[in-house]
């Protein structure tokens, strides 16, 4: 039994593999045909192109990356990703992906190695009223408007 158990464990990790290598690619930019993922290394930039519609078919033929007006021509790995070398010293920031797909050129632009979104830094301090500002101004409003009334219901009598 327990050779069965080892080709069963050999088979679950050989089917997870692709899927452990393809967690470390983040989103980079899309499109309604194709979703760029990627990451940084030391060798360049991985990138994994694919459909962006569920079942659908992509035939890629040529990959570019675009980084700070510096281009450099991706190059297709075994495992189905291109990598494209980056210059020395170019990291996180905006890059152009050309991708040829299909008989279809396309140029997807992102951000890769960016910092996650955190909320804006508020823009002024609380006052008296803290986070109630919006109540205090439907009252201002609601008052404002009685005074008008009580004043021309006066000249009317």
């Amino acid at each position: 039994m327990s050779g069965l158990s080892a080709w069963l464990a050999a088979g679950a990790f050989a089917c997870a593999a692709p899927l452990l290598a393809g967690a470390e690619l983040s989103p980079i930019a899309h499109s309604a045909r194709i979703t760029v993922e990627g990451s940084l290394g030391s060798d360049g930039l991985t990138l994994r192109l694919r459909p962006t519609a569920p079942g659908g078919a992509l035939t890629v033929s040529d990959v570019a990356v675009a980084v700070d007006g510096t281009s450099e021509r991706a190059v297709p790995q075994p495992d189905g990703s291109w990598l494209a070398p980056l210059p020395h010293g170019a990291g996180a920031g905006r890059i152009d992906v050309f991708v040829v797909h299909d008989g279809l050129r396309e140029v997807l632009s992102g951000r890769i190695g960016a910092a996650p979104l955190s909320p804006p830094a508020p823009t002024s301090t609380p006052g008296l009223l803290g986070a109630h500002k919006q109540m205090a101004w439907w009252i201002l409003n609601v008052v404002v408007v009685l005074i008008g009334v009580l004043a021309i219901s006066r000249r009317m009598s």
